[in-house]
């Protein structure tokens, strides 16, 4: 009986870190070549998120040498925008964790299924407390022109993702909000 119990949990295990992983994923990440600022235009659909905007991710190193990403993003309900800043405190060659500094739905695993560094990512955001796995699609230039969107779309399809049930953020707002990102990619 009680072997029955352990196989089971094994395979909960098994089911629920496949999750993140699965699929075609890179397995040679290199969060020296991630490292500046993506503009994060498309995701799963979510109630929440619904309410967010202009969504950048700034990936860079410290003087220290700690690795961190900033996530900024416009939020329609503050009519604002708000900032959240993770360490970075593991590294591997499928993608990174996040440590967010205040409590935040945010910590989690990066998990990479495709990465052009110099063009766009899909990325499954492991996220720990919502215990659920969202899948991200970023870009170097927030209007990314026709050839890199089909090869993301091309990434999305090799990892089983269906690019039809992605929502995409109204980025063209964030002109009108004069949102702009840090860009410094060395504090």
């Amino acid at each position: 009986m009680h072997l029955i119990i352990i196989l089971g949990l094994i395979a909960k295990l098994a089911l629920v870190s496949g999750d993140c992983e699965g699929g075609n994923g890179v397995s040679n990440f290199d969060y020296n070549k991630f490292t500046g600022t993506w503009s994060v235009v498309y995701h799963e659909a979510d109630d929440g998120e619904d309410k967010l905007d202009c969504a950048y991710l700034s990936a860079y190193r410290l003087r220290n040498g700690s690795r961190i990403v900033s996530l900024y993003y416009y939020h329609d309900s503050i009519k604002g925008s708000v900032e959240r800043i993770a360490i970075v405190p593991h590294i591997d060659n499928t993608g990174f964790d996040l440590d967010v500094l205040d409590p935040s739905i945010w910590n989690g695993r990066v998990q990479f299924a495709a990465v052009d560094y110099k063009r766009f990512y899909v990325a499954k955001f492991n996220a720990t407390e919502l215990r659920s796995v969202r899948v991200y699609v970023g870009y170097r230039d927030r209007h990314p022109d026709e050839a890199t969107l089909n090869d993301a779309k091309k990434a999305l399809s090799d990892n089983g993702i269906d690019f039809d049930t992605l929502k995409s953020w109204n980025s063209s707002r964030c002109d009108h909000f004069n949102y702009k990102p840090n860009r410094s990619l060395e504090l």
